[in-house]
């Protein structure tokens, strides 16, 4: 199965999920997505010993496979905190996350930079679509 999503919350998202993955990963990677809140993210964490909070989390599970686990509400805050639409916001995170299984990252400067492009870059396609 290509693609799988979990709704464990209420939220209206508004994306197409399967279809922004399909052209960032492509349309043979395993993807599976949960939307989640605080206390499943705070499960999720320290099941993985993942220490700091987190809006979003990114586990690959080999070459053509992963999951992504979204936390619904802290995006909606940090949205209107930045001041920015929910939906962008949320893009901009799933989009990031997708670029985090293809192995970009922001471990340096150098590596911080590219995965900004591909950022910019994809947000901008799919924000058209």
């Amino acid at each position: 199965m290509p693609f799988e999503i979990t709704n464990k919350t209420r939220s209206d998202h508004g994306l197409r999920w399967e279809g922004i993955k399909d052209i960032i990963l492509g349309k043979k990677y395993n993807l599976s997505l949960a939307l989640v809140g605080d206390k499943e993210m705070a499960r999720v964490r320290r099941l993985s010993k993942h220490k700091k909070e987190a809006n979003v989390l990114s586990f690959i599970y080999g070459a053509d496979s992963g999951e992504i686990i979204l936390n619904m509400p802290r995006i909606r805050m940090e949205a209107k905190d930045l001041g920015v639409p929910y939906k962008e916001r949320l893009l901009f995170l799933y989009v990031h996350s997708l670029l985090h299984l293809k192995g970009y990252n922001h471990k340096d400067a150098k590596q911080s930079r590219l995965m900004e492009k591909k950022e910019d870059y994809w947000v901008e396609e799919i924000g058209v679509l």
